[in-house]
């Protein structure tokens, strides 16, 4: 490994951060590190780094996962592959890659303070399924992010856990791979993982410019267990409340109808900042619940997305070509039977997403 250059970016807060880009022999460009606004200013702090990788032909890049963690508490590393294009899955490649992971983190260890409890890898599309494959394999990485992408059977050796273990999977409600990144969620329990799901209404295989899901699980990934200590979660709390109040109070004085709110609320509770919730605002949610779901109008969207789920389910068990023309059948049907509703909506979008995968 050789070759180190220096760029100081001027921050919102005024205050220098930095990128500085490593030449690693084993890989085609050098890899980025981007450190936060405070890092100079806190010699004795042991840092969470996030090793993002590309989707297949991408370059290594710091700028989307940058914009989530609010120029603090974080350090990114923008990684590359020895290929650029479609990956090779076999257990030779990814113990190749692995490898070349292992090295850039050993090289990046002591210069940047890196806190062996929080090593996170992530990445998009290619770099999504990578990043599940490093999960399985490394027990030494507390979590990942899998951003359009899916889960991949994971070696018979893989059995590795702790109680960091966590995962941030985003996706496209239209993405190809919607089906298989449910999977990553049922599989994960089987590995004592904790998933974080956010699913980008409209979008397909493209991630969004923010996603408040994922600023708020960076924030308490890089909170707990710092330095191998007891979670340092709580101090969070108050930013968490703060959070719930205004998006609760924006819920109830919305004009919206009410299954747009009663979903609203249902993805407010997916969300990390929710877990770390006190009892109060949980109750105050609980009780909005409890009352929505009991008017008579809510009826049909409850028993609209019981069926969505279930067919998504099904999708989610194989790639079979018959799996999935019985699926997209599926969703037309429900999209037919519950006409008007948020999920036989969303039935027909996944009907036509069905559609484009078998053509």
């Amino acid at each position: 490994m050789a070759g180190v250059l220096g760029l100081q970016l001027l921050s919102a807060t005024g205050v220098i951060a930095e990128e500085t880009t490593i030449a690693i022999d084993s890989l085609p460009d050098p890899v980025i590190v981007w450190t936060p606004d405070d890092f100079a200013s806190q010699p004795d702090r042991r840092w969470p780094v996030v090793y993002w990788y590309p989707g297949t032909g991408g370059k290594p890049s710091v700028d989307f996962i940058r914009r989530h963690v609010d120029q603090r508490d974080w350090i990114v590393v923008g990684m590359g592959f020895r290929e650029p294009g479609r990956f090779e899955g076999g257990e030779a490649n990814v113990a190749t890659e692995l490898a070349i992971l292992h090295g850039v983190r050993e090289r990046l260890a002591a210069p940047y303070r890196l806190d062996p409890a929080r090593q996170y890898v992530g990445g998009f599309s290619k770099g999504g399924w990578i990043s599940g494959m490093y999960l399985t394999r490394d027990p030494t990485l507390a979590g990942a992010l899998i951003l359009g992408a899916g889960w991949l059977e994971p070696p018979p050796s893989a059995g590795v856990a702790g109680p960091l273990r966590a995962i941030y999977a985003g996706i496209g409600e239209l993405d190809g791979n919607r089906a298989m990144i449910q999977r990553a969620v049922r599989e994960s329990a089987l590995h004592h993982i904790a998933v974080t799901l956010d699913v980008w209404a409209g979008l397909g295989h493209r991630g969004p410019d923010q996603s408040e899901s994922l600023r708020q699980w960076l924030r308490v990934a890089g909170a707990a267990g710092q330095n191998g200590e007891t979670s340092q979660v709580d101090p969070l709390l108050d930013e968490a409340v703060n959070w719930f109040d205004a998006a609760f109070g924006k819920l109830t004085s919305s004009k919206e109808p009410l299954p747009n709110r009663y979903f609203a609320l249902e993805t407010l509770s997916r969300m990390p900042f929710f877990a770390i919730l006190d009892e109060e605002s949980r109750s105050v949610a609980a009780a909005a619940f409890k009352e929505w779901s009991a008017r008579p109008e809510l009826a049909p969207e409850i028993a609209a997305k019981r069926r969505f789920d279930e067919i998504l389910d099904r999708e989610s068990r194989d790639r079979m070509i018959g799996t999935l023309e019985i699926c997209r059948d599926d969703y037309r049907k429900l999209a037919e039977s519950a006409p008007g509703t948020i999920f036989g909506e969303a039935a027909a979008r996944a009907a036509e997403r069905a559609d484009a995968l078998l053509k």
